[in-house]
């Protein structure tokens, strides 16, 4: 990552309670244009209540959010999605009912966050049918949702999400459930979707994955941020050792 890109999201102070609880405890943290952020914890940790904050599924109780130098907390959730910020979640969230290819019209519709107008019948056809392409889903355009196969599914959430032109890509752990072979496609869906300028947010708990694909990696502990950093330093962190990794992990890696 060039240390002359921008800030392109920014959280400052961001906490997030249930009841007595923090689930996200003044957290602060920037990620940058064109880079892919790793984001990883244990169970509870607080990441998935992050992205809810980010992409507004849940109100901040404390701090800001800044998107593009626009201050995005008290926005609502589609007025973030059409600022060019989209995401995917943990349980595949699709219409069942529908295809593969009315799926991705679906996200089609909300239209070209760079226009900001509605793109016109032809275009948007066109961008459904690259974005299929792009994402290997082609060949299953016409299968109904709900008879995909984990990988797919996961696919087409993120293919529903990309056929927005997002400027940021949140991923809430796509590598997860998948063996290797299907793990290695998503990767490299990951790094192309990266290489055509978007930046990636990423949760996920396959650990090699993660460090593998993040040029910065921010591990998370209580709803707190315990270490930042690239990901071979962030490992080599004796609290994050201690929290998430474990030794085994650091054995594994020096085999």
């Amino acid at each position: 990552m060039s240390q002359k890109k921008k800030p392109i999201l920014v959280a400052e102070g961001v906490s997030k309670f249930f009841g007595r609880m923090a689930a996200v405890k003044d957290l602060s943290f920037q990620v940058f244009e064109e880079e892919i952020y790793g984001i990883a914890g244990p169970n509870g940790a607080g990441k998935t209540t992050l992205f809810n904050i980010i992409s507004h599924v849940l109100p901040v109780d404390n701090g800001q959010i800044m998107f593009k130098d626009k201050y995005i907390h008290k926005l609502s959730l589609d007025s973030i999605f059409r600022l060019g910020l989209a995401r995917t979640f943990q349980i595949p969230a699709l219409f069942k009912s529908l295809t593969v290819r009315q799926n991705v019209q679906v996200g089609a519709t909300f239209g070209d966050p760079e226009k900001g107008v509605k793109m016109d019948k032809r275009d948007m056809e066109n961008l459904i049918d690259e974005t299929l392409d792009f994402t290997g889903l082609s060949a299953k355009r016409d299968i109904i949702a709900e008879e995909l196969a984990l990988m797919d599914r996961k696919l087409l959430m993120m293919a529903s999400a990309l056929v927005t032109k997002p400027m940021v890509l949140m991923l809430d752990e796509p590598i997860a459930g998948l063996g290797k072979v299907d793990s290695d496609q998503v990767m490299e869906l990951i790094r192309n979707i990266n290489k055509q300028g978007v930046t990636v947010l990423l949760i996920e708990h396959i650990m090699e994955a993660l460090m593998g694909l993040s040029e910065r990696v921010m591990i998370m502990h209580h709803g707190e941020k315990i270490c930042e950093g690239k990901p071979d330093k962030v490992a080599k962190d004796e609290s994050v050792i201690e929290a998430y990794l474990g030794e085994e992990y650091i054995r594994h890696k020096n085999q």
